[in-house]
């Protein structure tokens, strides 16, 4: 069975707070993102750092609306885990300062859940299994 390849977004304001999404089918946050499209990428089993940044913007911009402006993205790392169906994935991140008054597309994710938080918030929260893994990362590496 092929690996599912994921591209997404730590999206994080000048106060250095986490913006995630509330997903009601698996009842956690996560991170805007998804799958990486085969006309993306010249190999989709082995995506290259800029076509998964492009479909990381792709996703974030499909899921997340108000950003007025991205002040920087790079490339933050990747994780290896099992998605709900049980299908082995690979999640790669991209740490992504916006500026802007963010909501999420309400077609996929709860408006009322969706919001910024701080590290210490978010270790409370049922968070995605890709997530959950990067999370002593992504506090460690932002200082947070």
């Amino acid at each position: 069975m092929i690996m599912k390849i994921l591209s997404g977004c730590i999206v994080l304001n000048e106060k250095k707070e986490i913006f995630l999404l509330w997903r009601n089918k698996h009842s956690w946050y996560e991170t805007p993102g998804g799958k990486i499209d085969p006309e993306e990428c010249f190999d989709v089993k082995n995506p290259t750092i800029p076509e998964l940044q492009h479909a990381a913007i792709r996703e974030l911009n499909e899921e997340v609306k108000g950003i007025t402006c991205i002040r920087e993205i790079k490339y933050f790392g990747s994780v290896n885990f099992q998605i709900p169906d049980k299908r082995e994935a690979t999640a790669h991140k991209f740490i992504v300062y916006v500026e802007g008054n963010l909501s999420p597309n309400e077609d996929i994710f709860d408006a009322k859940k969706s919001r910024f938080f701080s590290i210490s918030e978010l270790k409370k929260q049922p968070l995605s299994r890709d997530l959950s893994l990067l999370l002593e990362k992504i506090q460690l590496e932002l200082n947070l």
